[in-house]
Formats: C-alpha cells, structure tokens, sequence
C-alpha cells in the first residue's frame, strides 16, 4: 500500500488522479484511510454523515468497513488524540 496516501498526496491527471510520494508498506490496504476521514488537517471529524459517506464510499470500491474503522482508531489514537471523542464514535 501507500504508506502515505491523503489529500495533498492525489493529483489529477486529465480524468484520472495519481497518487504520488509513496512509503511502501505491507499491510492492510485499509490502513491509508483514516487520513481521508480527518483531512483537511482542520476537519475534526464532527460531520458525521460527511464521515459515513466518506467510509461508503471506500466500501463501494471494496474495501472492508469494519477494517476501515479499526485502522481510524488505532492509528488516531496516536496520530489525532485531539478526535479520540469523534474517532471512538465510528465503532
């Protein structure tokens, strides 16, 4: 996977988006998400729906919800302490 897949990271090409500066990592291709559920960097995650249909959305191409929500609380719990109320609302 990514290693460090979010919003800066994505640039358009015509009709398709790149992803560029990778950190190749093996694991969970769930893993990369949780940076697209709190970014922008001010987003504090407290649009819930805007949340859900963020994780929908990842779900409707294939990947495992429940996955999606554990790796948010693990990796939040040390990358976004300051959302532990609204990251702990996911499960």
């Amino acid at each position: 996977m990514h290693g460090d897949f979010h919003h800066h990271n994505m640039l358009r090409h015509g009709e398709q988006f790149v992803a560029i500066d990778p950190k190749p990592y093996l694991a969970d291709r769930e893993y990369d998400l949780p940076s697209f559920l709190w970014n922008p960097r001010d987003n504090r995650m407290e649009d819930c729906e805007q949340t859900e249909r963020r994780i929908a959305a990842f779900v409707a191409a294939g990947l495992d919800d429940f996955r999606i929500r554990a790796w948010t609380v693990i990796r939040g719990a040390y990358l976004r302490p300051e959302l532990a109320d609204q990251i702990k609302a996911l499960l």
